[in-house]
């Protein structure tokens, strides 16, 4: 795509499984008819940036596109779809800056199932912003390393009623510094989302009191495995225990807390016949927390990379070199970087295979390429299979 795509009241745009859609530039596709991506397990409709390589989670708007809108499209249009289908690299930026992936305005009726949503930013929701009675429909999703600026790592949600059903959602990042400035991976204002059977798990933000979702009702929040816990009928806090491996690094360990674990009582909440990977959703009259169904152990082998991960600095404020202490629990491969307020890669300072227990890794000031960084506000992530941990670091001097 070289422009702006409006999808005209009226009209359809098909896409068929396997296709391709990349984005040249900073461009959206408007849709104020309805949109059919129907993809399959084995051939994902891919809405891409053509230059992902110039990606950044930054404010600039190099090597992205501005992801599917809907603004006020009308219930009466017939509802879009997107099934099997990967959005990645989108952000919101400039005018566009509530919403990376999806941005839902106004009652349309929009379904989405067994998607994947990743490398996508915006100031508000990363992945889906939805106000003004807007009722989006994301069941059997995979919400990962997406981030926001401000609030809702993943979703933000205002005056608005989504639905996000049986979905995987972790490693997804609030950027803003603010501790005092509450957020979380789904962010509610004034709003019910109804949050049923997920895996919310390892999505950090700098508020001073660390949880998944802000202003989550209890009534409409259950069955899902949150990091931290949550109110609510039938929520657990435990290690997922993902494969951590292969095409499906976030399906299930046959030891996982998360099997059975989903609503028993599925009817209404429009979850799909088949899971992310393509197998039977329902077994047994009960799903499983999160996007995948259990499979015997050939589909999903009984290995993988650390679990707990912790990362803590000794001294915060620092100057000079800054040592950081990593606690993991499991052995397994790690990777240590420092960015900046903006998301941006300072430096990898860490990376290869640990041990389990605790180590020191240093920083000793000094950007990729060698010179002294600025004296600032950086921020220390790790991330081992799929955990991510970060810490915050104030420099009080550049060197």
């Amino acid at each position: 795509m070289v422009g702006e795509v409006v999808v005209a009241a009226g009209a359809t745009l098909s896409i068929a499984p396997g296709v391709r859609v990349e984005f040249a530039g900073p461009y959206a596709l408007e849709v104020g008819g309805r949109i059919l991506a129907l993809g399959a397990p084995d051939a994902r409709i891919v809405f891409t940036s053509a230059h992902p390589e110039a990606f950044a989670v930054d404010s600039t708007q190099t090597g992205c596109w501005r992801g599917l809108r809907f603004p006020w499209t009308p219930s009466t249009q017939g509802g879009s779809r997107l099934e099997y289908c990967v959005l990645e690299y989108a952000k919101g930026a400039g005018d566009g800056s509530r919403g990376g992936a999806l941005s839902v305005v106004g009652p349309s009726r929009l379904q989405v199932s067994d998607c994947i949503f990743r490398h996508n930013a915006a100031d508000y929701g990363a992945v889906l912003f939805c106000s003004h009675f807007a009722a989006p429909r994301l069941s059997g999703c995979l919400m990962v390393d997406n981030h926001a600026f401000v609030g809702g790592a993943a979703v933000f949600c205002m005056d608005a009623y989504p639905r996000l059903v049986a979905s995987t959602i972790v490693g997804n990042e609030v950027l803003n510094p603010d501790p005092w400035h509450a957020t979380g991976v789904i962010h509610q204002h004034i709003a019910k989302a109804l949050v049923a059977g997920n895996i919310l798990w390892s999505n950090p933000s700098h508020y001073f009191l660390p949880g998944q979702i802000r202003e989550g009702k209890g009534f409409y929040v259950t069955m899902n495995d949150i990091e931290l816990g949550h109110p609510g009928e039938g929520n657990f806090d435990e290690d997922p225990r993902f494969v951590d491996q292969g095409d499906h690094a976030f399906a299930l360990l046959g030891d996982s807390p998360c099997i059975d674990a989903g609503p028993a009582d599925t009817s209404g909440l429009g979850i799909a016949a088949h899971d992310l990977a393509g197998g039977a959703r329902v077994r047994g009259g009960r799903i499983d927390a999160g996007a995948y169904e259990w499979r015997e152990p050939a589909a999903a082998p009984e290995a993988r990379s650390a679990t707990t991960l912790r990362l803590t600095a000794e001294a915060n404020p620092c100057a000079g070199r800054a040592w950081l202490r990593l606690a993991l629990d499991r052995p397994g491969e790690v990777r240590v970087a420092i960015v900046d307020v903006a998301g941006r890669r300072v430096a990898e300072i860490a990376r290869g295979f640990f041990t389990a227990g605790e180590h020191f890794v240093s920083w000793d000031g000094r950007a990729a390429d060698g010179s002294p960084a600025p004296a600032g506000v950086y921020f220390a992530r790790a991330r081992a299979g799929s955990r991510m941990a970060a810490t915050t670091l104030l420099r009080a001097s550049g060197r």
